[in-house]
């Protein structure tokens, strides 16, 4: 007779158990996962705050530097079924800080009692105090997609003395203040997500330099504590590139390297970013005719937000004036695959 095959009480006591304890860490791994979502109530106001440091070393022309800080207020005035927030949002305050070689350095507050006596910081100071306290409302979805931004009538009247072609123009525009809005804050993805999950965007803005297209891609990294505070690390990717329509005044601009890089933190608790940064590392050369010049930019982009009070001012100076601050270089090597 054969021999009868078992397998002893232990064994299978084992087996089951190994199983059992796998089920329960696959079913944690999967309860781990987390919807991120904006969540605001009706009559809540949230204070931004932009930071933008950005120094600039050009070939025969020097080196410069241009620190800009707007102080922006959010006031939710409805929440839609469908979850859509309808937010009127004015801008507080502006400040910009500049340098270059062979000239004065530029100090502007659009706070300051004091009227300036410099010709050039007047002629600036005349160009954005119009612009402070320009109120436009904004629609955005519980992921945060801007879905609309609308200035007031008086507003665009004031934006349209401007010049066609200048930067504050083309900041403080429906397309512009869209633009940084969805630069600085993603659109979060549909499903909820592990450390690992990673996802695309895509914006567009002008700049002088024409319009520039960029490529952003997330990764989801987990939860990490700040402050004693839980928050969830997304890192980003960006790669920039600048529209064709320059090329038709005879302007060329090669992108001859990029390292583009940050890190957002959401509150997924409270359901709102606290604080995003953004990183650009530019060497561009820019060719009319036969001039060449090589131009390097280095940019960081800052966005805080708080409940009243308003965010503290860490990164002003007590001359009011917004000052640099070094941040960690550590760019990424490559862009990370889109998310199927």
């Amino acid at each position: 007779m054969l021999a009868r095959s078992y397998t002893p009480l232990s064994s299978r006591v084992v087996g089951c158990s190994v199983l059992v304890l796998l089920a329960i860490t696959m079913a944690s791994e999967v309860d781990a996962a987390k919807l991120l979502r904006w969540k605001l109530a009706k009559g809540e106001t949230i204070h931004v705050r932009f930071l933008q440091d950005m120094t600039m070393e050009a070939s025969q022309l020097g080196k410069s530097s241009a620190d800009m800080s707007m102080d922006m207020k959010w006031v939710v005035e409805g929440v839609r079924r469908d979850g859509t927030f309808q937010m009127k949002q004015s801008i507080e305050r502006l400040q910009m800080k500049m340098n270059a070689t062979g000239i004065d350095e530029i100090n502007y507050d659009s706070a300051a009692e004091q009227e300036e006596s410099d010709p050039v910081t007047k002629s600036l100071s005349d160009s954005i105090n119009p612009l402070v306290g320009i109120e436009f409302t904004q629609n955005m979805s519980a992921r945060g997609e801007i879905l609309d931004v609308k200035l007031a009538p008086q507003d665009q009247a004031k934006l349209a003395k401007q010049p066609a072609n200048s930067q504050l123009q083309q900041i403080f525009s429906k397309d512009g203040l869209k633009a940084l809005l969805s630069q600085a804050a993603t659109v979060l993805p549909k499903e909820a997500v592990q450390p690992g999950y990673q996802w695309r965007g895509t914006t567009e803005t002008r700049s002088p330099m024409g319009n520039m297209h960029l490529d952003l891609f997330y990764t989801y990294k987990g939860t990490e504590t700040r402050d004693g505070r839980p928050l969830e690390r997304i890192d980003v990717q960006m790669t920039l590139q600048f529209g064709d329509e320059v090329k038709a005044l005879g302007l060329n601009i090669d992108v001859k390297d990029q390292k583009n890089w940050g890190t957002m933190y959401f509150d997924a608790e409270a359901g709102r970013f606290v604080e995003t940064v953004m990183n650009q590392n530019l060497v561009l050369e820019t060719s009319l005719g036969k001039q060449k010049h090589e131009q390097k930019l280095e940019t960081v982009l800052r966005m805080q937000f708080a409940n009243s009070p308003q965010p503290t001012a860490s990164q002003v100076g007590a001359n009011g004036q917004p000052v640099r601050r070094n941040l960690p270089a550590k760019p990424v090597s490559q862009p990370a695959p889109a998310a199927k």
